[in-house]
């Protein structure tokens, strides 16, 4: 009986953002309080990267309308209250995971965008808020999650297909235009849905580095394992973080049940936690996604456009 009101009343798929300073890393302080990034009512930030310039330290992530279930990517510089959240991107279909990266004193983002089987490359034209799309790295190419590794001065691309259960990693070398080889320099496939990208590849020196994963055999977002990898790519676990080894500054720790991104920028760490949310009206709000009726959906290619929408109050459209 529980299990059963859990389906019908209870949502886990909502997610927040949560930020701290600490001088040491996710891996050794379980003290340092996150503190969970306050968004409007009805959107859910997810994937969240960080970039430092001049100074700033810059928050980039796919910020989600609950209600129309369509994503943009969208940034918040961090530590200054009073900015707005600025649309940077939408697609007329799913985006998230806004992996961002500097190469040759250009700044480049690689969102997910799946949906439409695609690896697709964003330039920044002034940044933080301006983007274009530079080209698509894929076409007819289904990869979730896709992530650059910088090493010494190769540059190489890690994609992740969980699809028809590949669970396959396949990693492509780019080069100086940033186009990927024809064949993956690596690849691996395995059993279970256990090395879907989370995050930065952290370089610890020796050609080595440490990636986080997060693997999805029991729920979507049950934690986020780190592995250790060589000049090889071969790769080995060495810690897993769950929900239940952090601090949050919130009282209701007890309702996030999860975490599936993780990034550090100097003193900085992001992380997404998953949060279980009384919903009522939960069957109710599945059928008017079914039927798209009042407003719902659940991530169509419909093409509308939401930034527009966007209460002015708390964000900015910087696609105008």
């Amino acid at each position: 009986m529980r299990k059963i009101i859990k389906k019908l009343f209870f949502q886990g798929d909502t997610w927040k953002i949560a930020y701290r300073v600490t001088k040491s890393n996710i891996l050794k302080d379980v003290t340092t309080p996150f503190t969970i990034l306050q968004l409007p009512r009805g959107y859910w930030g997810a994937d969240p990267f960080l970039f430092e310039q001049n100074g700033k330290i810059y928050l980039f992530f796919e910020l989600t309308d609950y209600k129309k279930r369509k994503s943009v990517l969208a940034c918040k510089e961090l530590f200054n209250e009073s900015e707005k959240i600025n649309i940077i991107y939408e697609f007329a279909f799913h985006c998230s995971y806004p992996c961002i990266f500097k190469y040759k004193e250009n700044i480049y983002i690689i969102p997910e965008t799946v949906q439409n089987n695609e690896v697709i490359l964003l330039k920044c034209k002034e940044f933080p808020f301006i983007w274009k799309c530079e080209k698509k790295l894929f076409t007819n190419y289904k990869s979730v999650d896709s992530t650059i590794r910088q090493s010494g001065n190769k540059l190489y691309l890690l994609t992740y297909d969980i699809f028809n259960n590949k669970f396959a990693t396949d990693i492509y070398e780019l080069n100086n235009e940033l186009n990927p080889t024809q064949e993956p320099i690596y690849s691996r496939k395995d059993a279970y849905d256990i090395h879907r990208p989370a995050g930065h590849f952290i370089e610890i020196g020796n050609n080595e580095y440490l990636r986080p994963v997060q693997p999805s055999n029991n729920y979507y977002g049950e934690k986020i394992v780190f592995l250790k990898g060589d000049s090889e790519w071969k790769e080995e676990e060495v810690a897993s973080i769950s929900i239940k080894d952090i601090t949050l500054d919130s009282k209701k720790k007890k309702k996030y049940i999860g975490l599936h991104t993780y990034n550090k920028s100097g003193f900085v760490e992001v992380i997404d936690i998953a949060e279980m949310s009384f919903k009522p009206f939960k069957v109710l709000e599945f059928i008017f996604r079914k039927l798209r009726l009042f407003g719902y959906g659940l991530y169509d290619k419909s093409g509308k456009n939401i930034a527009k929408k966007l209460n002015s109050k708390y964000f900015k459209n910087s696609l105008d």
